[in-house]
């Protein structure tokens, strides 16, 4: 495959600490949401949990916990928040690919 990898700077900005909390609250709050209608899905579907997807729900959940203990120990006048978001996209063989299938078989992960 050509161009297997790509990256983007999703944010890159310095602001106060109030617009900053806001942002991150934001990003947090639509992946947990986008997650939780993964889970109804498949429940609905198929009748089945997802327990890595709930998992993920919780580590995501106990981010905004780190957040906010780490932002309550700001000076809000004296400090600003640089927020550097970069998202790394790289493209890997499906699981039912003839690749994976044959990494599966000689013992190696993908």
């Amino acid at each position: 495959m050509k161009n297997e990898y790509l990256s983007l700077q999703l944010i890159r900005n310095t602001c106060n600490i109030s617009e900053g909390k806001t942002i991150i609250e934001q990003l947090l709050a639509d992946k947990i949401n986008f997650l939780k209608k993964q889970i109804f899905k498949l429940e609905e579907r198929f009748g089945t949990d997802s327990p890595f997807l709930e998992n993920r729900v919780i580590e995501l959940r106990k981010c905004q916990e780190d957040l906010d203990f780490f932002l309550n120990q700001t000076d809000d006048e004296e400090q600003e928040i640089l927020i550097n978001c970069k998202i790394d996209v790289q493209l890997v063989p499906t699981k039912s690919s003839n690749k994976t299938v044959k990494q599966e078989q000689e013992g190696q992960w993908t």
